[in-house]
């Protein structure tokens, strides 16, 4: 430190002999990177994103009820391809478990789905191995329905396809009833399903 008479000493009293003492310099900030400017997101295929999922779904369950028809004609060659595997790999009894027409009854043509999809679950590579059982299970279960619903339409023959009478409205009720169940303000509108109110009344019959 320094004394009165200026000379730097130490805390002891003694003479500092060496250079003067330089003062501490103060830091220098450090630099701040600068932000790197955010790239441009890529635009993105929202079709092709669609049909990747797809694939990664595997095999999944169709909506029938809720798809379009564009969607509806693109299940016509695989449905066709597995319902003919199947009559002829397992040799269905034409006339009362399977005939030509099948594909003109919802009914059916539903049964053929739901065997389809379980047919592509079963056999897939990543089943356990009970799969191809499961399956031959379920086909005896559905050749019993298919029988069943036959008999609904039994002027269709191997050879000819008759149409069934049409059927009653399902639902019976008028625009204030439903109104007053519902509280609705707007009428009750068909929505736009599979099959539509003409594929339903000309493809299915009544119960007798």
């Amino acid at each position: 430190m320094a004394t009165l008479d200026g000379i730097w000493k130490t805390s002891g009293g003694d003479p500092v002999t060496e250079g003067p003492v330089v003062g501490l310099e103060a830091p220098s900030r450090p630099e701040i990177p600068v932000a790197a400017e955010a790239a441009e997101p890529e635009e993105v295929d929202i079709e092709a994103a669609k049909a990747l999922l797809d694939e990664q779904d595997g095999a999944g369950v169709f909506p029938w009820r809720s798809a379009s028809r564009e969607q509806i004609a693109g299940q016509w060659q695989e449905l066709r391809e597995f319902v003919e595997w199947t009559v002829l790999a397992y040799r269905l009894n034409i006339g009362s478990e399977h005939n030509p027409c099948w594909w003109r009854h919802p009914e059916i043509i539903l049964e053929w789905t739901g065997l389809r999809h379980l047919y592509d679950l079963s056999w897939s590579e990543d089943n356990s191995g009970d799969g191809p059982n499961n399956f031959h299970y379920w086909l005896q279960a559905t050749r019993a329905r298919l029988v069943a619903a036959w008999k609904k339409y039994q002027q269709c023959t191997p050879r000819e396809h008759a149409e069934p009478r049409a059927m009653t409205t399902p639902t019976v009720i008028d625009d204030a009833e439903w109104a007053e169940l519902t509280g609705a303000k707007e009428p009750y509108k068909l929505p736009e399903q599979w099959p539509s109110r003409m594929e339903r009344q000309t493809d299915a019959t009544e119960d007798t």
